[in-house]
């Protein structure tokens, strides 16, 4: 694994990032590792990062959900260090306002609240349904499809409306 995130940086930086487009402050976050989480060299980036913002509305993007509902029934496959280190990133994202969190993982469209050691709710949504066969987990044949999602970002609000992809 070592050696993927060496050959990723090498061509394209680091693997998180962050830039501003109109009234939106985009963040993308490198959790894609099991055994890490978020690092803590990533998680003083993305405090900072977080800090300086002056947009009204963010978003951060990562590949592996956190905290799922039912996941006492469905399993994880988190290890100690990468649970404390996503705990560690609540408590950091806990001291902003994000408007709208996008993960994958799992090939599903699932929305859900992310609660965070202080009690704060964060809206995430699953949409894993770009790719690879999607997974009835969570849900069922009702969530089990290919789908994009539509993200609206108006001066006061913001609309995110599924897409379904049909084949």
């Amino acid at each position: 694994e070592e050696k993927e995130t060496t050959r990723f940086k090498k061509y394209f930086g680091e693997p998180y990032r962050a830039f501003d487009y109109e009234n939106a402050h985009f963040v993308l976050l490198d959790n894609a590792l099991r055994t890490m989480g978020f690092d803590d060299e990533e998680q003083a980036w993305l405090d900072s990062d977080l800090s300086r913002n002056t947009q009204p509305f963010v978003f951060l993007f990562y590949h592996r959900s956190i905290k799922t509902p039912l996941e006492s029934l469905t399993g994880d496959d988190e290890t100690p260090v990468s649970r404390r280190n996503n705990t560690d990133t609540l408590t950091i994202l806990e001291k902003y306002t994000i408007e709208h969190i996008f993960s994958a993982h799992v090939h599903v469209y699932f929305p859900y609240k992310l609660v965070t050691p202080n009690g704060t709710e964060l809206n995430v949504t699953i949409t894993g349904g770009g790719g690879a066969t999607p997974h009835e987990r969570l849900g069922g044949e009702k969530i089990k499809d290919y789908h994009y999602l539509l993200v609206d970002v108006f001066d006061d609000h913001v609309e995110i409306t599924k897409k379904e992809i049909v084949l």
